[in-house]
């Protein structure tokens, strides 16, 4: 499927996801909120999706939601992922984050780029991605580098192209048009070859980990219980993948 669960009112699991409530525990967390923005922050209980415009405090309503999951309903932060589009995001979440529940506190929930968290999973469960924990990453130059040696036919326009194509196959999870099937399969030979990854494979090879491997994606649901996810309009479909396999078990999205 293309897109998770239309939210429902429904509770996502049987037993109860938090400790029970400390009364009057995150009244000052709710304190500045709008009505809209404190039921968001109060739905806890079922999928939710925050719909607004520019400016009208998404991120920190997302932030105190978090917050008030740790502090108000007993939520261990190390259950708690929160998932951002860019490293300067997680970094203003990180310290958000950390005024509202404190350095120590906020410094165990974790709080990643896409990219950044499926590269944690890869270097964490490398053997079973058939890689080593010490796996290069590749910048767009290195693509160009590794291109040319798995494909040296190509230059020029004819090599963007392919490394475009090779790109879109695997943010949608899916094979290249036959013209660049046997240069994906030459291009992703090479990086197995150097043990490295380009920059979607962070995301692709994650999928296929907890597609693939049961322990692994046993251990990872049992982890992360509350996933949020910043800028949820911007995602593609290997990042909804990824979404979809890690709250499979239950999680609260």
């Amino acid at each position: 499927p293309a897109r998770p669960p239309a939210p429902t009112a429904t509770a996502l699991a049987q037993e109860s996801l938090f400790a029970p409530p400390v009364a009057g525990a995150g009244d000052d967390l709710l304190a500045g909120l709008n009505d809209e923005q404190r039921a968001a922050v109060s739905c806890t209980d079922a999928p939710l999706v925050i719909v607004a415009g520019p400016g009208t405090g998404k991120t920190r309503t997302l932030t105190v939601r978090i917050a008030h999951l740790v502090r108000t309903l007993g939520a261990a932060p190390e259950s708690v992922l929160a998932i951002t589009f860019t490293n300067k995001a997680a970094g203003e979440m990180r310290t958000r984050l950390a005024a509202l529940l404190g350095d120590a506190e906020a410094g165990r929930i974790t709080v990643k780029t896409f990219h950044a968290f499926g590269a944690r999973l890869l270097r964490t469960y490398a053997a079973e991605a058939g890689l080593t924990p010490d796996f290069v990453i590749l910048d767009d130059e290195g693509r160009r580098e590794l291109l040319s040696l798995a494909a040296p036919e190509l230059d020029g326009a004819a090599a963007e192209a392919a490394l475009a194509a090779i790109a879109t196959a695997k943010n949608q999870l899916a094979s290249p048009d036959a013209e660049y099937s046997q240069i994906f399969e030459r291009y992703n030979a090479a990086l197995r070859q150097a043990d490295a990854v380009d920059f979607d494979d962070l995301v692709g090879l994650a999928v296929h980990l907890l597609e693939n491997v049961p322990h692994v994606a046993a251990t990872v649901r049992a982890r992360y219980r509350w996933i949020s996810v910043d800028e949820y309009q911007d995602v593609n479909h290997a990042q909804v993948r990824l979404l979809q396999l890690l709250a499979a078990d239950g999680a609260n999205l």
